[in-house]
């Protein structure tokens, strides 16, 4: 895909946030006040930013033998256009008070451990949005050996009352200020529980922890984003803010979405941040999400021998009227440099953790004026900078998305409808159960994508889920993807590899053509929902052009593709897919989840 754009959003020079090691304030935000999220409220035009701060009384021992960090959410108010603070609030809207000391070496932790297994020691990355008249938090809160993810709420009229009381209340010195605090944000009911069976939690059984959002879509339902590590997925909730259990009292998960990608910068783990925000391309209802995506250097260079990762931020649009991801940028929209340096590379925390390299945390994002959401509208991202601050940055969309992708995004609603003549109904069933599941690949001929399916039959139950392999805007592939039942073979160093033919149209004054070239992916050995590799470009630049707008024609040529297949694969590809199967840095929580509910675990 040929591209001459910058595709970079530019940095503002300074800080939203910092630490403040004042009286007062160092106790619970003097380490840390960074990780934002903000959102504007309806009616209101002011920006409001949350982030997570942690201070002096926040520092424990972690079982990594590391000291590890407790968090506060902070709250800071913006101006209308989102470039300047107007009040930052002098205590936290959320915390957590300890009623007996942490601990802050092993013999006090083992001691802490035996004693208060259960009882909650942190808090950690808070995420806001609104819906349906309520500010909604989701957050991460800790066992000293386990870690959950929370949700609960208030009405939106509710915390704008709240926030003008805490206003009145900054002319006063902190210490005479608690009680009033307690009163307006800490006592118990303040914030509405609304996870599963009336409590704060999100899963309905135990779940590593992730970084999750919900989005209402245009058949007014809600999805649910989250990160099963590495990956990103994705399950539709209806109108509840937690998952239901399956038959066997396991929690649902859904199917991905979104995968790291070997051999591109975001090779170990991508994840949700801030909630997205509606935004217009074209004609097009979208959300813009800024996710952030992980490198590391473990996994691109066999001479680094441990974890050593940078964080940067990327674009990912997503389709209102169906939840799919329309375009995930192949490059970070940040890069390291001197700006925000002193944090980002060489803050405290980075410098703490000898696995960090950088860390810029996208937490995410608004229209700089309100309702303006189109292409060449202003919008500010917040970044969470070396876990320490929080910086801002500005874009528009055109300037992040590549003239094609536009161009096919708008195009793509026009000829969502479009039924093609003799499609292909090829379906492939594994060979062999995967995770203890059984697998088949079929084309999706209304959706023109292929679907990846997986069945779990077991206890006298059938369950299962679809995972859409969707055509790509800007791409070769971007009307159709169609693969044929000959043409999938394993490659043990690779995974399952799949040749499929990707269809283009184009129409001008000669009429509509079909553009058809081929291309790969590649799926996991062992959990074939999970894509590490698919072509960007036709094998080889070879594209054959058919008159009118059809599904492309199996000539023989995706065969001959696939016997290939590794020589079509770029070679740093291929080295990264075999060195994550060589030392397993970040194992698939989903692959580890099909294992436990399958019994194969």
């Amino acid at each position: 895909m040929l591209n001459t754009k910058h595709l970079k959003a530019c940095k503002v020079k300074g800080y939203i946030t910092e630490p403040i090691t004042s009286e007062g304030h160092w106790q619970w935000e003097g380490h840390h006040a960074t990780n934002p999220t903000v959102l504007r409220l309806d009616g209101d035009q002011r920006v409001f930013l949350g982030y997570r701060a942690g201070g002096s009384d926040d520092h424990h021992y972690s079982k990594s033998g590391s000291s590890a960090m407790g968090s506060h959410f902070g709250m800071a108010i913006l101006d209308e256009r989102g470039e300047n603070v107007l009040h930052r609030l002098p205590l936290p809207i959320m915390t957590l008070r300890h009623g007996i000391e942490l601990p802050k070496n092993l013999k006090e932790y083992e001691q802490y451990a035996e004693e208060h297994e259960h009882e909650i020691v942190l808090l950690h990355d808070f995420h806001m949005h609104c819906d349906n008249g309520h500010l909604y938090v989701v957050y991460h809160e800790s066992e000293i050996h386990a870690a959950y993810d929370c949700i609960v709420r208030m009405t939106q009229k509710g915390f704008l009352a709240r926030i003008g009381r805490s206003i009145e209340l900054l002319d006063r010195p902190i210490a005479e200020i608690h009680d009033a605090w307690e009163e307006i944000w800490w006592k118990p009911g303040v914030w509405e529980p609304c996870g599963t069976g009336d409590s704060r939690r999100i899963y309905a059984s135990e779940a590593s922890k992730n970084d999750i959002f919900f989005l209402r879509l245009a058949d007014d339902t809600l999805r649910m984003y989250h990160r099963p590590a590495p990956d990103i997925a994705v399950l539709d909730t209806g109108n509840e803010t937690f998952t239901r259990p399956t038959p066997d009292g396991i929690t649902a998960i859904g199917s991905l979405q979104t995968c790291i990608r070997p051999g591109f910068f975001d090779n170990s783990h991508i994840g949700n941040n801030g909630a997205p925000i509606r935004a217009k391309i074209g004609d097009v209802d979208v959300y813009i999400d800024l996710t952030h995506g992980v490198h590391n250097e473990q996994i691109s260079n066999p001479d680094v021998d441990s974890w050593m990762m940078t964080y940067l931020p990327f674009l990912r649009v997503i389709d209102f009227q169906t939840g799919e991801c329309l375009y995930y940028s192949s490059e970070p929209i940040l890069d390291l440099d001197e700006i925000w340096k002193e944090y980002v590379e060489d803050g405290t925390w980075v410098s703490k953790l000898d696995h960090l390299r950088g860390v810029m945390f996208a937490g995410g994002q608004i229209e700089t004026v309100a309702g303006k959401n189109g292409l060449d509208d202003m919008f500010s991202v917040y970044i969470g900078l070396g876990d320490t601050a929080i910086g801002r940055a500005e874009f528009k969309l055109r300037d992040l998305l590549p003239d094609r992708v536009i161009e096919d995004i708008i195009a793509r609603k026009k000829r969502r409808e479009i039924r093609i003549d003799n499609p292909s109904t090829a379906a492939w069933g594994f060979p062999e159960a995967l995770c203890g599941w059984q697998w088949t690949i079929v084309n999706d001929i209304q959706g023109r994508c292929i679907n990846i399916i997986r069945t779990l039959r077991k206890n006298g139950h059938t369950e299962g889920a679809v995972r859409v392999i969707p055509s790509v805007p800007g791409n070769f592939d971007a009307d159709g993807i169609f693969f044929e039942e000959d043409c999938v073979r394993f490659v043990e160093n690779l995974g399952w590899v799949v040749a499929y033919r990707g269809v283009r149209w184009e129409e001008d004054q000669y009429g509509k053509r079909t553009f058809v070239g081929h291309g790969l992916l590649v799926l996991d050995r062992e959990n074939p929902e999970r894509i590490l590799y698919r072509s960007t470009e036709p094998i080889g630049g070879k594209v054959a052009k058919q008159e009118g707008w059809t599904g492309g024609r199996h000539n023989g040529e995706a065969w001959m593709f696939l016997e290939h297949a590794e020589d079509a694969i770029p070679e740093k590809v291929k080295f990264e897919i075999a060195r994550i199967y060589e030392i397993a840095p970040m194992p698939s929580d989903l692959t580890k989840w099909l294992k436990h509910k399958s019994g194969t675990l």
